[in-house]
Protein backbone atom coordinates (compact mmCIF):
# COMPACT_ATOMS: atom_id res chain seq x y z
CA UNK A 1 0.00 0.00 0.00
CA UNK A 2 2.84 2.37 0.82
CA UNK A 3 4.39 1.80 -2.64
CA UNK A 4 1.05 2.59 -4.25
CA UNK A 5 0.89 5.86 -2.31
CA UNK A 6 4.38 6.94 -3.35
CA UNK A 7 3.57 6.00 -6.93
CA UNK A 8 0.50 8.26 -6.73
CA UNK A 9 2.64 11.15 -5.46
CA UNK A 10 5.15 10.65 -8.27
CA UNK A 11 2.41 10.55 -10.90
CA UNK A 12 0.79 13.70 -9.47
CA UNK A 13 4.08 15.57 -9.62
CA UNK A 14 4.77 14.44 -13.17
CA UNK A 15 1.28 15.00 -14.53
CA UNK A 16 0.69 18.43 -13.04
CA UNK A 17 4.20 19.65 -13.72
CA UNK A 18 4.25 18.50 -17.34
CA UNK A 19 1.11 20.32 -18.44
CA UNK A 20 1.69 23.99 -19.10
CA UNK A 21 -1.60 25.79 -19.25
CA UNK A 22 -2.11 29.10 -21.00
CA UNK A 23 -2.94 31.98 -18.70
CA UNK A 24 -6.28 33.64 -19.28
CA UNK A 25 -6.30 37.02 -20.98
CA UNK A 26 -5.52 39.77 -18.53
CA UNK A 27 -3.65 37.61 -16.01
CA UNK A 28 -0.79 39.61 -14.57
CA UNK A 29 2.08 38.35 -12.40
CA UNK A 30 1.80 39.60 -8.82
CA UNK A 31 4.99 38.39 -7.15
CA UNK A 32 8.59 38.15 -8.24
CA UNK A 33 10.30 34.87 -9.07
CA UNK A 34 11.89 34.90 -5.60
CA UNK A 35 8.43 35.39 -4.02
CA UNK A 36 7.09 32.39 -5.91
CA UNK A 37 10.01 30.19 -4.97
CA UNK A 38 9.89 31.03 -1.25
CA UNK A 39 6.11 30.89 -0.89
CA UNK A 40 4.99 28.33 -3.48
CA UNK A 41 7.87 25.99 -4.32
CA UNK A 42 10.08 25.55 -1.27
CA UNK A 43 7.42 24.77 1.40
CA UNK A 44 5.73 21.85 -0.41
CA UNK A 45 9.10 20.52 -1.60
CA UNK A 46 10.33 20.53 1.99
CA UNK A 47 7.12 18.83 3.16
CA UNK A 48 7.59 16.04 0.60
CA UNK A 49 11.24 15.52 1.47
CA UNK A 50 10.55 15.52 5.22
CA UNK A 51 7.77 13.00 4.76
CA UNK A 52 10.12 10.70 2.87
CA UNK A 53 12.83 11.11 5.52
CA UNK A 54 10.35 10.23 8.27
CA UNK A 55 9.31 7.02 6.55
CA UNK A 56 6.22 8.25 4.74
CA UNK A 57 2.75 9.25 5.86
CA UNK A 58 1.23 7.23 8.70
CA UNK A 59 -2.48 8.10 8.45
CA UNK A 60 -5.07 9.68 6.17
CA UNK A 61 -4.40 13.19 7.50
CA UNK A 62 -0.72 12.94 6.58
CA UNK A 63 -1.62 11.50 3.16
CA UNK A 64 -3.92 14.46 2.46
CA UNK A 65 -1.21 16.93 3.48
CA UNK A 66 1.25 15.13 1.23
CA UNK A 67 -1.21 15.18 -1.67
CA UNK A 68 -1.79 18.94 -1.22
CA UNK A 69 1.96 19.52 -1.24
CA UNK A 70 2.39 17.44 -4.41
CA UNK A 71 -0.40 19.30 -6.23
CA UNK A 72 0.89 22.71 -5.13
CA UNK A 73 4.42 21.86 -6.20
CA UNK A 74 3.23 20.53 -9.55
CA UNK A 75 1.01 23.53 -10.26
CA UNK A 76 3.79 25.93 -9.33
CA UNK A 77 5.48 24.85 -12.58
CA UNK A 78 2.47 26.18 -14.49
CA UNK A 79 2.62 29.48 -12.65
CA UNK A 80 6.34 29.81 -13.32
CA UNK A 81 5.70 29.28 -17.04
CA UNK A 82 3.02 31.97 -17.36
CA UNK A 83 3.59 34.38 -20.26
CA UNK A 84 5.89 37.16 -19.21
CA UNK A 85 7.40 35.17 -16.35
CA UNK A 86 9.56 32.59 -18.11
CA UNK A 87 12.94 33.83 -19.34
CA UNK A 88 12.83 31.88 -22.59
CA UNK A 89 9.55 32.92 -24.18
CA UNK A 90 10.19 30.77 -27.26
Amino acid sequence: MRILGWLFVAVMLTATGAVVMQAQNGAQPVGTMADLMTSMVYPPANDLLLSIARGGPKDDKEWMALQRSAVLLGESGNVLMMPGRARDQG
